[in-house]
Parts: structure tokens; sequence; C-alpha cells
């Protein structure tokens, strides 16, 4: 019998026939067509090894009994490959997002959740007025004259705010997933199957994000980055390409059933003075009266998951709901240096002191904050559909500056980086444009809109996202009752994107590696906790980290469960992206016919069939009304060897033990100052003046790790400044 590949390749003009269900009873087959699609030049197959075993079974998702899932139009069952007895064959699906909405939850209809909505409070000291000038950078003083911009009371950051609400040390700041007894009773009555909060699922999402847009850079041309900063080609940072790790947990909720919940994996972190400070001055930069902690919070459902968001501020005069996100941004000479600023008692000199430069200023802390962690807040802010995120920024001691980024500025840096042949597609389509419409006609109505179709790219990709994941979870837990039965209570799990280089070329291709590791039902998650410990005794800490993940990889062996899942893009001209005009009409007289024929040819050609030739491209689109045509097809193949499984998990687990080391342990600061380092100061600038250049190679000391880089001294050389 003929697979998918095998119909396409089967019928001319790149057509194939949509099967429902190869059904196999008594080895008799039924096949009943559904729809024609449009398939451009690529197999799939050619990317993603496919296995030796074509044996199929029917399924929708895994089993039948998720074959009602949200996603699926009810008539058609998809045809996907699952994996045999030996469970080494790939999974092909499509990812159907028509029927994907994402709503808020009116929890007053839900007499037994006991949710009454709480109005999240405002902006206090005067700062309503950054609301209405967005983007800009807003100092809260003037540098020349001193005179303050906005309240002065918001200059000094009191010791209080360094110090916890909370009282218990290992009581966490906010209410995990799975402890929240009102979200997992809510999911139940809206029919969920799955339970997170925002903060549990962006660590995904910004994974996904990576595979879907086939790692897009971030754009800064438009934005308020002035040339300080490389203005093309801007990339996320390392930090942002940590691996994400959660818990998944089954939980039993009274009288409802069990649901699954997604938590941050504690385990891999701890608790920082900046998510301390960061809680405490949430509240202060609000006209909160009572000056107690009071959470509000939005439920919103999009596929099968409920999701909690925390609305920190509301404005009457935004858009849709008014709520917007409530962010703290600390200098990067803290950020880059945390363990550094702890072992300070909290304190640097490092300012920002004016809103443009390469230091010390706003602009680089909005630059860092876009490479770092814009992404996790764009999807904060999509996820409670808050109108955007409020920034101020500081150096622990003082507030320097405040900014308003709305959604659509972060969907437009995030999701409007366009490489060079689309580039050169969109010059060309607007000469073609501009010389039947006319440069008045084509600018006022046809001129392309970059931001609109970056936030309905934005809108489609999270849709997108939430599908695919809950199939990727579907995988996953059907892998969990075959190898521990339907009693498995709890797994650890790893996503990451990584990019393969392509031979020839410097475009690298996405795959997103998911791992598995089962847990113990009692298992918990625990931060760690490195107040008023020494470096050595942190590091054991660190290593008992590592040691307790080995046992636990140890007890898992045998069941422990990988899978690797690319994607493949098809999309194309939507007809309602284009008006013939007039004088093109088959009844107008204004043209003879070849030219009529000439102009709709021009209008409605497919531009995107010289783009997107292997469908693993960025997707970039003309106009927004053509991102309704955007297709993806995932290929899911399992990790069949434990070994190669094992030895992931351990990478990723390493990587993430490091970013941990980074955060708690200090390292020195070499002396510029001892006759070796002036030596080799001067011997640099004769060979710059012989040659013309100076050596970029690192020295052998900076290469152990046990000093500081060289941006961290800068950074330490300005925080060292006498006020």
């Amino acid at each position: 019998m003929m697979g998918y590949h095998g119909l396409r390749n089967s019928l001319p003009n790149g057509r194939a026939l949509i099967l429902k269900g190869y059904q196999f009873s008594n080895f008799q087959i039924k096949i009943e067509l559904i729809s024609k699609i449009r398939v451009r030049n690529y197999s799939p197959s050619k990317y993603v090894r496919r296995s030796n075993n074509k044996r199929t079974t029917t399924v929708s998702e895994i089993s039948a009994k998720d074959s009602s899932q949200q996603g699926i139009l009810p008539s058609q069952t998809q045809s996907i490959n699952t994996w045999n007895k030996k469970h080494d064959q790939r999974i092909d699906f499509r990812l159907n997002i028509s029927d994907i909405n994402h709503e808020t939850v009116r929890t007053d209809e839900f007499k037994d959740s006991k949710l009454p909505f709480k109005r999240p409070p405002s902006l206090g000291h005067g700062l309503k007025s950054v609301l209405h000038q967005p983007v800009s950078l807003h100092s809260l003083r003037d540098s020349r004259t001193g005179i303050y911009n906005y309240s002065k009371i918001l200059n000094d950051i009191k010791p209080e705010h360094l110090e916890r609400q909370i009282e218990n040390e290992s009581e966490p700041l906010f209410i995990t997933p799975h402890k929240d007894t009102r979200l997992l009773v809510l999911a139940k009555e809206c029919g969920k199957k799955y339970a997170s909060s925002t903060s549990s699922m962006t660590s995904i999402l910004s994974q996904l994000h990576f595979l879907l847009s086939s790692n897009r850079k971030l754009n800064i041309t438009n934005s308020s980055i002035s040339s300080n900063f490389p203005q093309k080609g801007t990339d996320y940072s390392q930090s942002a390409h940590y691996p994400a790790s959660v818990i998944l947990r089954k939980v039993s909720v009274p009288n409802k059933g069990d649901i699954i919940s997604i938590d941050s994996d504690k385990s891999l972190d701890r608790e920082i003075i900046l998510s301390i400070l960061g809680h405490s001055l949430e509240n202060f930069l609000t006209d909160n009266k009572t000056n107690k902690f009071t959470d509000s919070y939005i439920y919103s459902m999009v596929d099968k998951f409920l999701l909690r968001s925390q609305l920190d501020a509301h404005d009457d005069s935004l858009p849709n709901y008014g709520t917007f996100d409530l962010k703290t941004r600390a200098a990067s000479a803290i950020r880059h240096d945390l363990a550094f600023i702890e072992k300070g008692k909290n304190k640097t000199n490092y300012q920002m002191n004016k809103v443009w430069g390469e230091f010390e200023s706003l602009e680089r802390e909005y630059y860092d904050l876009i490479r770092t962690t814009l992404l996790k807040y764009s999807l904060q802010a999509r996820i409670g559909k808050m109108d955007g995120i409020f920034v101020a920024y500081h150096n622990i001691s003082n507030i320097f500056g405040f900014q308003y980024l709305p959604q659509e500025e972060l969907d437009c840096i995030i999701h409007s980086y366009l490489d060079k042949d689309f580039e050169k597609l969109v010059k060309l389509r607007k000469s073609k444009f501009m010389s039947i419409y006319g440069v008045e006609e084509y600018l006022l109505n046809y001129e392309r809109n970059e931001q609109a179709i970056a936030s309905a790219v934005a809108s489609a990709e999270f849709k997108f996202s939430m599908t695919l994941l809950r199939k990727l979870l579907g995988i996953i837990e059907h892998e969990l009752e075959r190898t521990i039965g339907p009693d498995w209570a709890c797994c650890k799990l790893f996503f990451k994107t990584e990019f393969e280089s392509k031979r020839g070329s410097t475009w690298k291709k996405p795959s997103l590696t998911v791992i598995a590791i089962p847990l113990d039902k009692s298992y918990e998650d625990k931060p760690l906790h490195i107040k008023g410990l020494s470096d050595f005794e942190i590091k054991r800490k660190l290593l008992d980290i590592e040691n307790e993940m080995s046992k636990t990889l140890a007890k898992s062996d045998g069941k422990l469960i990988g899978l690797k899942c690319q994607v493949v893009h098809d999309y194309k001209l939507n007809p309602e992206s284009v008006v013939i005009p007039d004088f093109a009409k088959d009844n107008s007289q204004v043209l003879p016919r070849n030219l009529r024929k000439f102009v709709k040819d021009e209008l409605r050609a497919d531009r995107y069939s010289s783009y997107c030739k292997t469908g693993l491209e960025t997707p970039n689109f003309f106009h927004e009304m053509d991102v309704k045509t955007w297709k993806v097809h995932a290929i899911t193949e399992p990790i069949t060897s434990q070994a190669e499984i094992s030895d992931v998990y351990k990478k990723f687990t390493r990587e993430k033990l490091d970013a941990l080391e980074s955060q708690s342990i200090v390292k020195l600061t070499r002396d510029h100052n001892d006759k070796k380092e002036i030596y080799d100061r001067i011997e640099k600038a004769w060979a710059q003046s012989v040659n013309g250049k100076i050596s970029k190679k690192p020295r052998k000391a900076t290469d152990t790790g046990e000093y500081a880089s060289d941006f961290q001294h800068i950074l330490r050389s300005y925080g060292n400044r006498t006020t």
C-alpha cells in the first residue's frame, strides 16, 4: 500500500490525497477520500529518517480516546504513523488551528470554583503617562537639571523591598499549578486536560517558537534601539536557548477525576534576590492603598489547556481588557554578574544615567531585554490577553527609568525579521504593485503592513505551538502508559530546539528534542538555597543535585522516553489579499484583453513558491491575510536508544547546572594593574601599530572560567565608581 508520500508522488501537479483512516481489520483496508491538498516539492522523509517497518495503525492522536481533541476537524480522522511494538516508527501529523480559539474564562459562571475576579490596581506615582508614550524610554529624572519627571519617591528602593514577604524560606513566591486547587477544579469544569500557568509554559513555548519560526532573528531596525548596537541580524542570547525543564503531574481532583498539571522545574533553579525584589516592586509601583499582596488572576482556554495568568495592573484607557504586566528589570551589571553582586550585599554603583549609549544607559538594558527575555514577556502577555508590559529599570538601590511595550511592538520585534531572499521578493512585489496601482493607491491601500503581519504570525504561531505541544504530550503519555502503566503519576520533561547546519550553507535546520524521565509520585522539586553559603558549599550542593539526577536516571533505565520533532511549512497567496482594479476587470474597455490578463496574473501570482522551496524556511508573508493559509506538517520520530536518551538528558542537565553555577559562584576579577597585564596590553598595542590588528584569541586564564569575562570586567569597573 502506498503511504502519504507515495500518494503525493503518484498524482499530477503536486497534489496529494488525504485519507480518512488506515483501518487494519483482518488485513482489509478501507480508504475514504476526504480532499485534495496542494503539496509543494518537498518530502519530509528527506529530512527525517523513516523506519523500515511500514506497519501502520488507525489512530486519532495516539489512541481512540483522544479523537475528540480540538485541532482535528470532526469529519477528518487524520492518518498518522504510530510507533509499532518496537516503538521505532515516526509519527506524522498536520497541525490544524482552524477550530482553536483562545478564550478568557468567566469564572463567575462556575459555582464550584469560587473564583471571584479581583480587579488589578492601577499605576501610581504619575506613571500613567508612560502608557500613552509607548516604546519610548522615560528617565525618572533629567540628568542635566536633576528635575524629576515622576514622583521622587520612586528614586530609592527601600531595604524592605529586598525581604521576603513570606517568612518560610522554602515556600515559593507563587503557587505552582499542581498545588493550586482552584486552577485544577476550574480546568475540570471547563473540560480541559491540562492546567498550567504562564510562568510554567513560557519556557516550553519559547522552544516551540524557535522550531516553528526556523530560528527567526530579532528585528530592531525600526525600534528605539540606536546604532550603538547591531541593527541587522540580532539574535537571542545563549541563555534564551537553555533547555526548558518542566514537571508533568497527574493530579486527582476530588469528585472530578484526574487533571495533568505542567509545573516549572524548580530543581534546576534557585530563588534570587531579583525575584523577591520584583514581587515587591510590582506592588510598590501601583496605587494599591492597602500595601498588601493580593494576586489577581485571569484564566484562559486554548486547545486542551487551561492557563492561569497573574494580572499586575490595569488602565481603562488601554485597549481590550486594559490589563498589562509589570516587570522590573535589573541593570546588566547585576544580571550578568549576579553572584558577584549578591556577595557585595546587593550593591553596585552601576547606573543608567542616560537614555542612549553602549553602557550605563536605558538603551543598553532594553537591548539586553530584547535578546534575553522579550520572547517570554510577549508570551506571558499573550496568554493573559494583556495589552503589553510595563518595565521599570533599576540597579536594586535605585529606579532609573520606565518603558511601556504594547503587544504589537513585541510582535514586530519577534516576528517580522525578513531574510535576504524574502526581502528581494518584497521589493519585487512593491515595484510591480506600484506599476499597476500607482504610487498613491499603493501607499494608501497595498503597502506591506509589517506590524499587522507580525501580529497575525504571532497569533497563529501561538495556536500552532499549543496544538503541537498537546500532540507531543499525547505521545509522551502514551509511552508512559506503555512502560509504567495507566497509573503513572509524574515525570520530568526537557524541551530544546537545536539547529543542524546544512552542508554547504550557513542556514540551519531546527529540530526539537523532547526527553521524558519518569519520577516517583512523591517527587518534590526543590530550588537551590545558597543564602549564607561559601562557594565551596555551593559547589557541593550543585554536585549533590547532579548526583541525585544521576540516581533518578539510573532508576528510570529502560523507561526513558525521547523523541525529535521537525516541522514543514506550507502557505500561499490568499486571493482576498488583492483586489483587481476596475481597469483590469473583464468588462473594462480601458485596457486590451492581453494587458488585462497580464495585470490579473501579476496580482494573483503566488510568489511564495519561489521562496518556500523546502518548507523549512522561516515563514514570511506579503499580507496579513496570507497568514490564514499557513499550514504546518509535523514529523516526530522516537529516539530508540536508551543510551542516547540518557546522554541527551545528561547534556541538558549539564547546561542547566552550568547556568545555575554561573548565577551562584563568584568569578575572580583579574588584576588589570599588575605588571604582566600591563605588559600584555602594551604588547598588543605595539602589534596593532605594526600589523594593523589585534589578536582576538582569548587568554588561557579566561578559558578556565576562573576569571570574570572582559564584559563582566567592564561592568564591574563602572560599578566601582564613587558617588
